[in-house]
């Protein structure tokens, strides 16, 4: 999995940097276009309007006017283009942050108080997860497949990941007599081993 990791990386910045210069390609073809389209217009503009001889490019007015809803419609379908752009890059940037809490899963804090000693394991929320939790030669053991589901619509993904760890379990504390907690807000499960 680790050596997995460095390659979908890089696969996803190459197909960023795929996309950004194709985009730049593009627009500035288009603006090329546009730049040549309002040149013809202003010359068609100085020709009807100061010249009194009859215009010999009056009849290129129905085509003018295909080619300004033409420029209309391309005009749209790139705001339609740019705003598809912004939710695939919301997309993108989402499924990162969704990689990056996969990491998280296993990270374990202790604690204690007057009466019990805590093992506190990040596994998420998910009720299709599966912990195991065991004690033996005073090691506590918890392992599992941790599954999370994120992000909404076309752009919702599942990730799985599993974990291993093993903790000495303190001296002053009854090892077999430990209980599970499972604090769903935070996503944590609570091993709590009674002090004596």
């Amino acid at each position: 999995m680790n050596k997995k990791i460095p390659i979908i990386f890089s696969f996803i910045l190459g197909c960023i940097f795929a996309f950004s210069i194709t985009y730049n390609l593009m627009n500035n073809v288009n603006k090329e276009e546009r730049i040549e389209l309002a040149k013809l217009r202003k010359e068609l503009i100085q020709y009807e309007e100061g010249i009194n001889i009859p215009n010999p490019l009056k009849s290129l007015s129905g085509k003018l006017g295909k080619m300004k809803k033409h420029m209309q419609d391309m005009m749209e379908e790139e705001e339609k283009a740019l705003e598809e752009q912004a939710t695939i890059f919301q997309g993108i940037a989402q499924g990162l942050s969704n990689i990056g809490s996969v990491f998280d899963v296993g990270e374990t804090t202790e604690r204690e108080d007057d009466q019990f000693y805590y093992f506190d394991v990040k596994v998420g929320s998910s009720e299709q997860n599966e912990i195991d939790v065991n004690v033996k030669d005073g090691y506590l053991s918890v392992s599992g497949k941790v599954v999370s589901n994120k992000g909404e619509g076309s752009f919702k993904s599942t990730f799985t990941s599993s974990f291993s760890k093993s903790f000495p379990v303190p001296a002053n504390v009854y090892a077999n007599r430990f209980k599970i907690d499972q604090d769903t807000e935070k996503g944590l499960l609570i091993i709590k081993f009674p002090k004596k």
